[in-house]
């Protein structure tokens, strides 16, 4: 997938927060049960009448709706797994999952960043500890943006002192947050 190079170790991975499966579990979840409701509200009420057992068109649309959720939750969970940052010794590396069969693969090295702004929004996002994190360059491609990482703070810190160790400044004593 990426090819590092000679002498170039991964230092930090970042990912999204895992609250995001958790959420989406949640959401599938609800909407595991909803034909199942819609088709006994809908025999109850005689809006439409059913011919035959109505178990076997539950089973059969309830087969189809938890094959699309499937599909649903593994399109998430593969994007979510794919979509990373890798922070090694020189540089870093953006790689972008779009799609199940679509990644874009970026990278910066420390000489061009300009700034790295992180940003937390909300109390779910303080408490929890995720934010968006934003890595601008100087090159053609002006900005990497990350959203839901977990511990943003951790990833920047990380991403300034090796700026600061590239361009060898001294690191400051105390960095705000």
């Amino acid at each position: 997938m990426i090819t590092l190079e000679k002498d170039e170790k991964i230092i930090m991975k970042i990912r999204k927060h895992s609250l995001l499966v958790v959420w989406e579990v949640l959401m599938l979840s609800v909407l595991f049960f909803m034909p199942f409701i819609l088709i006994r509200i809908i025999s109850l009420l005689g809006i439409i009448q059913f011919q035959g057992n109505i178990l076997y068109l539950t089973f059969a649309l309830g087969g189809i709706w938890l094959l699309f959720l499937w599909i649903s939750f593994f399109s998430f969970w593969t994007g979510l797994y794919f979509d990373v940052w890798i922070i090694t010794n020189y540089r870093v590396i953006d790689i972008d999952q779009k799609r199940l069969f679509h990644r874009e693969i970026a990278t910066i090295r420390f000489s061009h960043i300009q700034d790295v702004v992180v940003e937390i929004k909300g109390i779910l996002a303080s408490f929890f500890d995720y934010g968006t994190i934003r890595v601008q360059s100087a090159g053609t491609q002006q900005e990497f943006v990350m959203h839901y990482v977990a511990k943003p703070y951790d990833a920047k810190d990380a991403i300034l002192r090796l700026i600061h160790k590239d361009t060898e400044r001294p690191w400051p004593v105390q960095m705000g947050k």
